[in-house]
């Protein structure tokens, strides 16, 4: 393992913590019979949205906006 390699490896673990929780969150809303739809808005998040980020939990009018406000 390089020097390079080894600083990235807090920043990936951090990232699969992050897709971990995501994923987590999509499974407790299909529990919760709410997979699908926006946790802001309430609307149904489009098919497309969902197939290409499965664990989504944002429509993306929404993901927009928060994106907006963080600057990001």
């Amino acid at each position: 393992v390089t020097g390079v390699q080894t600083c990235a490896l807090p920043i990936l673990e951090e990232n699969l913590k992050d897709l971990i929780g995501q994923v987590d969150g999509a499974l407790l809303r299909i529990d919760e019979n709410k997979f699908g739809f926006c946790v802001r808005c309430e609307k149904k998040i489009k098919e497309a949205r969902l197939n290409a980020l499965p664990y989504t939990d944002l429509c993306i009018a929404c993901k927009k906006e928060e994106e907006r406000i963080s600057g990001h």
